[in-house]
């Protein structure tokens, strides 16, 4: 019985610091769990950048996004660098997940979903 506890103790530490990790270092749990175990789509959604959280040497941007048919989405993005704020952004998530992302002019943005954003 003893070692029942002291395993599952183990996983317990294990499993906290995991998910420490995961929000301190990374997109957070919630982006992991929709790039990994999923079954969502790649998919274009457009934002305007905004503040990022610094951590380490990366940035975390959480943006209100929306795809071509105006549905919102949040996605969390960790960028290397700090972005100008202002700027329009095509980014490519799966869920929550930011994969990758390009700088937009704003003629670039549907209509549809520049109406949202300035908003």
């Amino acid at each position: 019985m003893r070692m029942i506890l002291k395993v599952t103790a183990v996983l317990a530490i294990l499993g906290s610091a995991g998910v420490f990790y995961l929000q301190s270092k990374t997109e957070g749990v919630q982006a992991f769990v929709d790039n990994f175990f999923s079954g969502k789509e790649v998919k274009d959604y457009y934002a305007v950048t905004n503040q990022g959280e610094k951590k380490g040497d990366k940035y975390l941007y959480t943006f209100t996004a929306y795809d071509r048919d105006g549905n919102e989405q949040v996605v969390k993005k960790m960028i290397n660098r700090e972005l100008c704020q202002g700027v329009y952004l095509k980014i490519y998530a799966k869920g929550s997940q930011g994969k990758g992302w390009a700088e937009l002019r704003e003629n670039e943005v549907p209509t549809k979903v520049l109406e949202k954003l300035k908003k």
